[in-house]
């Protein structure tokens, strides 16, 4: 019941937003935008929902979500952004023409996706740089996550089904269904003396 009244109210406050996303949805057939859309709904457990009521909800809760939709909006969303502004410090540089759907960013805090493509289904977590290395980006597969504090930098491609752990730094190709992880972490100095003790 609480969610529904926050859908309702967000139906008003969010009046240009939804406007907006109806007339693409009959324009167009929302695109990359319902393809986002259907991604966070599996995620966040909404696939009961219509799209609509989802939608609102999502826009009203996750920051994450209004930036991905004001970055797929391009110019347009600079007229809506202002009514309820997203993650501020979420930069997403990639061209979204670039980009499939399915685009997903559970935690936006200090992330960077800056990248040359970027396939279907693609999943970022929180303080993630996907960045240029030498003024060069890297191309990213269909079914890709990125995790927390991972990096991934310069002219690689990173394969369909691949995983980047967390705090990982990847700075060559990684071959499709594969999973990166960082080395363990290990105490290197203990009491003024130089050991190796892995944690």
């Amino acid at each position: 019941m609480k969610n529904n009244i926050r859908v309702l109210v967000g139906c008003v406050v969010l009046l240009p937003q939804v406007l907006t996303w109806l007339a693409l949805r009959i324009s167009c057939g929302g695109g990359m935008i319902a393809a986002d859309l259907l991604r966070y709904k599996s995620i966040k457990g909404l696939e009961q929902k219509n799209n609509l009521w989802a939608f609102v909800f999502l826009m009203m809760v996750y920051p994450e979500f209004r930036s991905v939709f004001y970055w797929r909006l391009g110019k347009l969303g600079r007229f809506v952004f202002f009514w309820m502004p997203g993650r501020s410090n979420l930069y997403l540089v990639t061209n979204p023409r670039n980009v499939g759907g399915g685009f997903y960013v559970g935690h936006g805090w200090g992330t960077v996706v800056n990248a040359q493509r970027i396939g279907r289904n693609f999943r970022v977590g929180q303080n993630v740089t996907v960045g240029s290395r030498n003024c060069k980006e890297a191309i990213i597969g269909d079914n890709v996550s990125v995790w927390a504090n991972a990096i991934v930098l310069g002219d690689i491609t990173v394969g369909d089904n691949c995983q980047v752990g967390a705090g990982a730094v990847v700075v060559k190709s990684i071959p499709t269904d594969s999973v990166v992880v960082p080395a363990k972490s290990m105490i290197i100095k203990q009491k003024g003396e130089r050991v190796n003790i892995p944690l």
